[in-house]
């Protein structure tokens, strides 16, 4: 319990400094400078150095001092860098150094930003105003619900003492319920795949997420091959950004098929790809030539993403629909009392 408080803890801190104190701005600032002095052929150590002392600001002076520290006592300079940079990017910068390709792991994250969908922007974001107005509803009845003694003394049959009572005994019951349902949903996530998974794909189960994996990879890839990757060197930076089992599973069957010789799209099909998009990237480049391969990618990963974005929209109407159900549903026994209908005749 401790430890996982603890852990919450960091976490908020560091999304908080650097929202606050290293924003995008300084994250850019201190890549770009370190991309410019490699591309001089200066050490690393060196490098980091002269950023320590010359960085525009002290957290950018403070950064590379720590990554200077980290460097000579581990030989990792990124040890420290989940505190300065976001969790993707960190794992894309620290699975690079690893593997002795820093500069492609920059250029990855300075140059790959293209911001897939999510499903708290397309879903929650876009849709906040019914939310908003929901939860206002909720908050008027709580109040309402404190005054009840009053509200009974000019009629106890009121629909809104039912909704009271309702509330009462059922919001616990399903509170416990829909965090079971998270619960389930989450741990099979990660482990559910082959012919259950493609059952829960004609449900709509685990679709989206699935697509947006593979958008994801297809940037990387796409990114990758720009900047001189092969793709032995993307499986392994995928490696480090990918982590949840079946991921990490899927990408090792990729890697093992590459090794045995099949093609880029067949690697592919099955483990990170429906047939559906391994055959997009087949048909868009049967030779693999790096320029082939990396507009492929290109290409299929647009195509995600509008398959994506349409998902959500449709999970945006739904929840729209039921939103504005439950609304009228809450607002019609405040109506009843702000219009005195439900008040005794005089």
């Amino acid at each position: 319990m401790i430890k996982a408080l603890k852990k919450s803890l960091i976490t908020i801190y560091r999304k908080l400094y650097r929202k606050v104190m290293f924003d995008e701005h300084d994250r850019k600032e201190f890549l770009e400078i370190l991309l410019i002095q490699m591309e001089m052929n200066l050490p690393l150590a060196q490098i980091l150095q002269n950023i320590g002392r010359t960085g525009s600001t002290p957290q950018i002076q403070g950064l590379a001092k720590q990554s200077l520290h980290d460097l000579t006592t581990y030989n990792d300079c990124t040890k420290g860098w989940e505190k300065y940079y976001p969790p993707s990017d960190t794992l894309v910068l620290r699975n690079a150094f690893k593997n002795d390709n820093i500069q492609s792991g920059i250029n990855l994250v300075m140059h790959g930003k293209q911001e897939s969908v999510t499903f708290f922007n397309a879903v929650i974001k876009s849709n906040n105003q019914y939310f908003v107005f929901v939860i206002g509803m909720l908050a008027m009845l709580y109040i309402l619900h404190m005054e009840r003694a009053t509200l009974e003394s000019f009629n106890s049959d009121m629909l809104l003492f039912r909704y009271f009572e309702w509330f009462a005994k059922w919001t616990g019951p399903l509170i416990f319920f829909y965090i079971l349902i998270l619960i389930v949903y989450y741990f099979n996530r990660g482990l559910l795949r082959g012919t259950p998974r493609n059952f829960a794909y004609k449900l709509g189960i685990y679709l989206a997420y699935d697509r947006l994996v593979a958008y994801q990879f297809c940037v990387i890839a796409r990114d990758g091959l720009k900047n001189g990757m092969n793709m032995a060197d993307i499986i392994l930076l995928c490696e480090g950004v990918f982590t949840e089992r079946r991921q990490a599973y899927g990408l090792f069957l990729v890697r093992q098929r590459l090794t045995d010789g099949f093609a880029v799209a067949v690697a592919l099909k099955d483990a990170l790809f429906e047939p559906m998009f391994s055959d997009y990237l087949l048909s868009l480049a049967p030779s693999e030539g790096r320029v082939q391969l990396t507009e492929a990618f290109d290409r299929v990963a647009k195509i995600l993403n509008t398959r994506v974005e349409s998902q959500f929209r449709q999970i945006g109407y739904y929840l729209m629909s039921v939103l504005m159900l439950i609304a009228g549903a809450l607002f019609y026994p405040i109506l009843e009392l702000m219009t005195g209908a439900a008040l005794p005749a005089s």
